[in-house]
Order: C-alpha cells, then structure tokens, then sequence
C-alpha cells in the first residue's frame, strides 16, 4: 500500500523508492515463540508476529522469503494482551482481610466495615494491583468505583482502564442525587472509557433502574453485579433470606417491595435500557431459565464469569456447561 501511493506521487524521486521501503519494512518488529496463540484460530507452532508501532499487523507460520528481517525469538506462548473484564481496584487494600467463603451479604458487610480512608495505604495498593496485573499480561481492565481515589493511577498506567462509576440507592428520595453523585465522580475518569451503571439488583431500587434508564445515552457501558448468591433470588423470588436482616441492620424499609415470583435477572432486565450494551457479572446463580430469559429479550448482552471471587466469597461457581448453548 505504501509503495503504490509513492507510485503515484509526482514528485516521488523513484531512486529512493528502494530505500523508502527498506525503512518502512525496519519500522516493523517480528517476533517468533514456541507457540503462537492468534484466539480466532488454532494455535501456531514456532509462529511469527508482525508489529508495527505497537499494533499487530500480521501472524504467519513463516515469513515470505522475500523479507529480510530480524526476528526475535522468544520460549514460551505469545497470546494477544488479557482483559480482566471486571475489577474494584479501589478496593485492593482489602486483599486478606475478609474471611472466605463468609456469604455474599456478609462480606457485603465486611467490605463497607473495612473500606477506610487511608488514602496513602489505599494509593499503593491500588498501584501494586495495577503493576501486578499488567505484569501477568492484563491490558485492559473493567473497573468498578464508587469514589474517584483510583483516577491517578489509572490515567499513569500502562493499562487501558474503563471505569463503571456505580449507581447505589435504595431510597425513592434519593434517586436523582443518587445519578447526580455519580455524574461527579465519573467526571474523573477518562471521558472516552468510563460510565455510569447501576451496582446490583438487591441495591438499586426501581425508581432508581427506571431514572437511570432516561438519564443515559446508547454508549453507556453498563456491567451490573447479577446473581451473585441465591439470596438475591430469595429476595426477588419470595421477599426472604439473609438480605431483609441486611436491610434492616442499614434502617431501610422495604415495605413498598413486592415478590415477583421469579429470579432476579427477570425481574429487573426490563428496567435496563435496551439499547445499550451490557456486561452481567458472577451469573454464579444463574439458572437455564434465566438465559432462555436474556436470550429472548434479544439484549446486547455478556456473561463475566469470575470463579475465583465466587469460590472465595460463597464456595462455589456458576454452571457454565449451561452458557455454552447461549
């Protein structure tokens, strides 16, 4: 491509056409390993990769004979960079210091005991986790805040973050100041890679998935904590289990919330804009029915599994032989 366009400029002096392609083919780095993984295809035997400033351009089981160029050989796998599609790197100074496998409504509990304001202790956390992922090959990261501490780190990492500011509030009143506070905190963030979202079902009220529903445009990013443990289906299914006595212990009334006489996720995927795309989480409850449901209302919608959160939290994982014929 580069060539023709010289080709056809006037002005080309066609002695230096030679040299000019010479560069351009310096300018890209090519680097072999044991076993290339492209994801889309099989894996490649002693492959090769072809970077040209910072972007791949091509894998190949061998180069043209024509090119004449260094390749750097590597032992090993090369694989295209990971995305850990859902994160709370605010969060990391809690790393050991909730039990395991507590329930999810008692580590709810734990974590708002235990969150502080040590911003320093906070600080390096947050930088040993961001240095910690990108060294194990994470380059993208789904990030979900309720403060605006992790902005620093983000905005001086190697890592491309895309922040979901979270929507909590249980409260009719405070509905609109809910949104509101969000809006301020997302200000922070990287405009092109950060949004608002709703934090769960057991923690957003109707009036509140129904104000944020007018209150965003179709390029919202929405990544929603879903059927993490049955008591959230407990609590849409019968008004029952361990998170009335949660509620209780915060002062909130649940008065107004009625049964629905099914799971979570089809109580309150209606809520949801339907336009926008949407990243479910944990999923570690989720039954069949539930994604004939998801299917059926034709959403733009991705399953984030996280097996080590959930063996860790409530000792047991989600049944992902279901999601293979979803």
């Amino acid at each position: 491509y580069i060539v023709k366009k010289l080709y056809l400029s006037p002005k080309l002096d066609y002695s230096k056409l030679n040299k000019i392609t010479q560069h351009t083919i310096l300018m890209i780095q090519y680097f072999s390993a044991d076993y290339v993984i492209p994801v889309t295809s099989d894996p490649i035997k002693n492959g090769i990769v072809a970077i040209e400033d910072g972007k791949i351009i091509g894998i190949y089981k061998e180069l043209d004979s024509s090119i004449k160029a260094d390749v750097k050989s590597l032992s090993g796998v090369l694989i295209p960079g990971f995305i850990n599609t859902h994160c709370h790197l605010e969060l990391s100074h809690l790393f050991n210091v909730i039990p395991e496998k507590t329930g999810l409504v008692e580590f709810i509990g734990m974590v708002m005991e235990s969150r502080g304001n040590e911003v320093t202790k906070i600080n390096k956390a947050m930088k040993n986790a961001d240095d910690l992922m990108f060294n194990n090959g994470i380059q993208a990261v789904g990030d979900h805040a309720n403060t605006s501490l992790s902005a620093d780190i983000k905005h001086n990492s190697n890592i491309i973050y895309h922040t979901f500011v979270e929507i909590i509030g249980l409260r009719e009143e405070e509905v609109n100041a809910k949104i509101d506070e969000a809006r301020g905190i997302e200000f922070y963030f990287n405009s092109m890679h950060s949004s608002i979202t709703p934090h769960a079902p057991y923690s957003c009220s109707k009036s509140l998935f129904k104000a944020f529903k007018k209150s965003i445009t179709e390029d919202n990013i929405i990544s929603i904590h879903n059927q993490e443990s049955e008591e959230e289906n407990k609590l849409f299914r019968y008004k029952t289990g361990e998170f009335l006595k949660f509620y209780e212990r915060l002062g909130l009334d649940l008065e107004e919330f009625k049964a629905q006489a099914r799971n979570s996720i089809q109580s309150y995927l209606n809520y949801l804009p339907t336009a926008n795309r949407t990243i479910l989480v944990h999923n570690t409850y989720t039954s069949i029915k539930d994604l004939d449901f998801i299917t059926r209302m034709g959403r733009k919608v991705t399953l984030c599994l996280c097996p080590k959160a959930n063996l860790y939290i409530e000792d047991t994982l989600p049944k992902a032989q279901l999601f293979s014929n979803h």
